[in-house]
């Protein structure tokens, strides 16, 4: 009995003790207009997901995410969403929402830079990037960066998610395609990344801690040649 009591106290207290990012989750989510969803989780924890084939009406090339521990860490956080699709001739408008999410991180405040750069074809295209204080998938209470939409043909913007409060927190790409009726064709990456800092270089603290060293060095110098002239012309 004892040894039950000691091996079951042994195992809550190993899951007290667990890490919170152990249990974070990792997903790709994918929804067409026409009433398709799809929900891809990490299942290996490898911090990669990755789906192609036909959904909702598209032929979708590539459509691959990128977390940790594959990029970036809990710590210093970075998330990236690759796509690539398309849609056949004769086909109607349809919209396509491709986001991706991860919880359990765990640095903050801290300003992540944000990216997306692409290529629309008879398509536009909206990004967002988002932080949820509550760490939940896909949440948007932390807040986000601002709505960028463009129907370009080659696009690109850049800007900061700049993250506060209370941790972990959960990290969110999502791109929305509005793709017109007949041939579409779309594509684009979106990425976050922490923004390192940048110390000051330590040799030119050195340096101009040096100055007022070498100032009083002069002045004593000057001082002590007054003294010795002074010295002489008494003597």
């Amino acid at each position: 009995m004892k040894k039950l009591f000691a091996a079951a106290f042994l195992a809550v207290i190993g899951m007290a003790l667990m890490p919170a990012s152990a249990n974070a989750t990792f997903e790709l989510h994918l929804h067409s207009s026409n009433g398709a969803d799809l929900i891809l989780t990490d299942g290996d924890g490898d911090g990669v997901i990755s789906f192609a084939g036909a959904f909702g009406g598209f032929s979708i090339t590539v459509d691959t995410a990128f977390s940790k521990p594959t990029l970036g860490s809990a710590a210093a956080p970075a998330m990236e969403l690759n796509y690539t699709a398309s849609k056949a001739l004769g086909s109607p408008g349809l919209t396509l929402t491709i986001e991706t999410s991860d919880q359990g991180f765990t640095t903050s405040p801290i300003d992540l830079a944000s990216h997306v750069g692409g290529t629309n074809v008879n398509s536009s295209s909206t990004y967002t990037a988002s932080y949820d204080n509550g760490n939940v998938l896909f949440g948007t209470g932390g807040g986000s960066t601002p709505s960028f939409t463009s129907n370009a043909l080659s696009f690109q913007n850049d800007t900061i998610l700049h993250v506060t409060g209370g941790t972990p927190y959960s990290l969110t790409l999502k791109v929305v395609v509005v793709a017109g009726a007949g041939r579409s064709n779309f594509g684009g990456d979106a990425t976050l990344n922490t923004i390192a800092s940048t110390p000051a270089p330590s040799g030119a603290i050195l340096v101009l801690g040096a100055v007022p060293i070498l100032g009083l060095g002069v002045w004593l110098r000057r001082r002590r040649q007054h003294e010795v002239a002074a010295a002489a012309s008494i003597a």
